[in-house]
């Protein structure tokens, strides 16, 4: 259910802003794609489910572990799933998913700009679909019948901030694959031109 609440939910107003975005000034000095280039291509799914996806992962299961351990969770230990402890550890994981997607939002605005040149007025959509992703996360954590629906309780401030942190992380080691990819990608071949 919670992973239904980000498809469905957080993640449907921001992915409606990346729909809309505006193309890039220099478009029309690119030389046109070939015909047999597809718009899902191996860079693409690489650094969807090779690079993104595994760092949301590790930072959403890291969350939880480290709820689960400043509760007194040891491994190897069965916890109730509707004990408090787990429902904080599982509400601490879907919110940093959710805060990493933010943060995801401005990461693919681009393949190789940096998500620091692109400005966020350009689109008017991305702070609407930030405050509604914000909106939703916090509703499913906070309000009662958004914890009796998705088994969720509310969070400290501590973990929001280590969303927070891992989203920062996020973000920076994109900024530095796009580095690396205006650098020295040119040699690359269908690697995107500065």
């Amino acid at each position: 259910v919670q992973i239904l609440s980000i498809d469905l939910g957080t993640n449907l107003v921001p992915a409606l802003a990346l729909a809309v975005e505006r193309p890039r000034s220099d478009v029309m000095n690119r030389p046109p794609r070939s015909r047999n280039e597809r718009l899902i291509d191996r860079a693409l799914l690489g650094r969807a489910y090779g690079f993104l996806g595994p760092l949301q992962a590790v930072g959403a299961m890291t969350s939880f572990l480290i709820v689960l351990e400043s509760g007194g969770w040891s491994l190897g230990e069965t916890l109730p799933t509707d004990s408090a402890l787990y429902l904080r550890a599982t509400s601490a994981c879907l919110s940093t998913v959710v805060v990493m997607q933010m943060a995801n939002l401005f990461a693919c605005r681009s393949r190789d700009r940096s998500a620091f040149w692109m400005r966020a007025q350009a689109n008017h959509l991305i702070p609407v679909g930030l405050a509604v992703e914000g909106a939703l996360v916090a509703t499913l954590v906070y309000a009662p019948l958004g914890n009796a629906l998705f088994a969720t309780a509310p969070m400290t401030w501590g973990e929001w901030l280590r969303a927070g942190l891992f989203a920062v992380l996020f973000l920076l080691a994109e900024e530095v694959r796009k580095l690396v990819v205006r650098r020295w990608g040119r040699n690359i071949k269908g690697a995107p031109q500065r």
